[in-house]
């Protein structure tokens, strides 16, 4: 999926094609949506971002722990003083 053009900051999550699409199923499970037929698009357009140099204000590793990339989101916002603690 394409970032929001009017977004304030872009965060990208990267992990493993297998865990990226075991995601998506479990997902599409739980809230009755099929979003993995779409899959070959979102990968296009990852791999176009990727290719075009596309800047991201922030990149997570999906693989970590959700409450250690939340603690690493909140310090990011914490320095550009989007939220103070």
């Amino acid at each position: 999926m394409l970032p929001f053009p009017m977004s304030n900051y872009i965060v990208k999550l990267i992990a493993a094609e297998e865990l990226r699409l075991s995601r998506i199923r479990k997902r599409d499970m739980a809230e009755n949506v099929n979003s993995v037929h779409a899959w070959q698009k979102m990968e296009l357009t990852a791999k176009l971002l990727d290719e075009s140099g596309y800047k991201f204000d922030l990149t997570l590793n999906g693989e970590e722990k959700t409450k250690d990339n939340a603690k690493k989101l909140v310090e990011f916002l914490e320095s550009a003083r989007v939220i103070t603690s």
